[in-house]
């Protein structure tokens, strides 16, 4: 979901994603929310999530060997578009 900096609803989006691990499932949802971002010409983002996994896999130097590793890179050269973007945790009640 994509909110301005007020809060205000902008985008959202679902997408089937057949079977996956919630890692993964994390991290399309990552690449989807900084991709209609970047379609909208938002320069500043902040992308918050509840799993501390998909975190610790952005924020790692990964080799070709992780499993994530493609949609990783594309992430981290989505990143790269925007003039500002912070990850955040967001620890949500029931996680």
């Amino acid at each position: 979901m994509i909110r301005s900096s007020d809060g205000d609803f902008i985008q959202a989006f679902a997408r089937r994603l057949g079977h996956c691990s919630i890692q993964e499932a994390e991290l399309w949802a990552i690449w989807y929310g900084m991709r209609m971002a970047s379609d909208q010409g938002i320069p500043k983002v902040l992308v918050e999530t509840d799993c501390m996994e998909a975190v610790r896999l952005l924020e790692d130097d990964c080799q070709h060997a992780n499993q994530f590793w493609e949609l990783l890179y594309e992430i981290r050269n989505l990143k790269n578009t925007f003039q500002h973007c912070v990850r955040d945790i967001a620890f949500l009640e029931g996680s």
